[in-house]
């Protein structure tokens, strides 16, 4: 079914993408299915492992965090229309 979805919207001299690959069998698929001549990456994450076994998931280290929103300005204002907006129209049509 991927490679007929793909088929359609490939374009020739285009890239398709296919992350986390494993064995690239969905790519050789498509390789069957689409005349076109595009491009095929496959790209499979199997160091995701690793990066987990360093990457504390529990505690976020925050060094860097300050150098990161340096600079930034917040706008208080949109993040009240934004949270609280949702709630008012929920609240007002629960009146009508």
């Amino acid at each position: 079914m991927i490679a007929e979805i793909a088929g359609d919207f490939a374009v020739e001299g285009s890239n398709i993408y296919d992350l986390g690959c494993s064995t690239g069998t969905t790519m050789l698929n498509l390789d069957r299915v689409i005349a076109k001549k595009v491009k095929f990456v496959g790209s499979d994450l199997s160091s995701f492992d690793d990066y987990c076994s360093r990457v504390n998931r529990v505690v976020p280290k925050l060094t860097g965090i300050g150098a990161t929103s340096r600079g930034v300005q917040f706008n208080w204002r949109r993040l009240v229309s934004a949270e609280y907006g949702t709630t008012f129209v929920w609240i007002a049509a629960s009146f009508s």
